[in-house]
């Protein structure tokens, strides 16, 4: 009887320990299904033109694609620097996880992925459609951060940090917005001089000098473009290393950052520090009027050819300075065309 009793005792027990297995097979994710190289997003065959980053404290930022060119909508319209953003969403779509680390709702919100609780927020969106949004919460460890998508609950850890994705628009700006290759400028006007390239030589004489130097060793490096000078005093001469320098520093400017696109009083624009003007080959005239900002120690600068003012950084400004001032470009005295030994 005793014998009777156990065995169907554990016949219940039995029976209990099947339901439960058949109860948690069905209700809990396959995780052995889970790859360790899933992505956390997927957007095949879909093109995103628009995104919106927002951060913790309501800080947002819009991007958006016009004319395969990506612009700040909200912030005057202005480019973003090249490839910023395209390398951006290869990040996103590069994202890979294997098992979550939480499914719930409460984890959610310890985890800082929730509606009203993130790091960050991007949504990727095709015209006024939605296509992805996900969530970036707290760190677990360098470069590591938990993220999840609105598709579902599910939290991974994956290999990212909140400030790949800035939500100021100043940090998408391009700030080599002025820049151009230096040996596109023709000529600059500035200290009362019109500073030139030389005139190229007639094609006969180019012909024979190259003819000449085939039968030369090629040991020199090419020579620099010649500068030439209008405005020269008695017993000046231009320093063609100096014409030379002053175009590398305007064809190399960078702006660092945006001011916007109304003149203001304490730009220091109607007292400029600068004023000069430069041509590139096949293009209108260029005037900068660079001024000194009422406070702090930075520049703003106007281009004629831009609606916006930009900021300068001193670093930037004060080599531009030297290189601009008359005593560093024309020189007292005869150019010594004695070739070194």
């Amino acid at each position: 009887m005793n014998m009777n009793k156990a065995t169907g005792f554990l016949s219940v027990v039995l029976m209990a320990q099947l339901l439960l297995a058949g109860t948690l097979m069905f209700s809990v994710p396959d995780l052995a299904a889970v790859r360790p190289d899933t992505p956390l997003i997927e957007l095949t065959d879909q093109s995103v033109d628009r995104l919106i980053i927002e951060g913790a404290d309501n800080e947002k930022v819009v991007l958006r694609k016009a004319s395969d060119r990506w612009t700040l909508p909200d912030h005057f319209g202005f480019p973003v620097e090249n490839g910023k953003v395209a390398q951006l969403i290869e990040q996103l779509k590069s994202l890979q996880h294997g098992f979550p680390i939480a499914t719930t709702s409460t984890a959610l919100t310890r985890f800082k992925v929730t509606d009203k609780s993130f790091e960050r927020r991007i949504t990727l969106a095709q015209g006024n459609e939605v296509l992805k949004k996900i969530y970036l919460g707290s760190s677990p460890g360098i470069r590591r951060i938990h993220a999840r998508t609105d598709e579902n609950e599910a939290v991974y850890s994956v290999n990212f940090s909140a400030y790949q994705v800035p939500t100021k628009a100043e940090n998408w700006e391009d700030k080599e917005i002025l820049r151009f290759p230096q040996e596109d400028i023709e000529e600059i006007r500035v200290a009362d001089l019109i500073i030139r390239q030389a005139p190229a030589e007639p094609a006969k004489e180019k012909k024979e000098k190259a003819e000449g130097a085939e039968k030369e060793e090629k040991s020199t490096p090419p020579k620099q473009p010649v500068w030439i000078a209008e405005g020269l005093g008695a017993g000046e001469r231009l320093d063609e290393e100096g014409a030379a320098k002053l175009a590398g520093l305007l064809s190399g400017l960078r702006i660092a950052r945006v001011m916007g696109i109304e003149p203001q009083a304490e730009y220091g624009l109607n007292a400029p520090r600068l004023s000069l003007s430069y041509r590139r080959k096949n293009a209108e005239i260029v005037e900068y009027v660079l001024g000194k900002a009422e406070s702090g120690t930075d520049f703003v600068l106007k281009a004629s050819q831009r609606e916006e003012y930009f900021r300068l950084d001193d670093y930037t400004v004060k080599p531009l300075l030297e290189a601009a001032s008359r005593d560093k470009l024309a020189k007292n005295g005869e150019k010594d065309d004695t070739p070194v030994e």
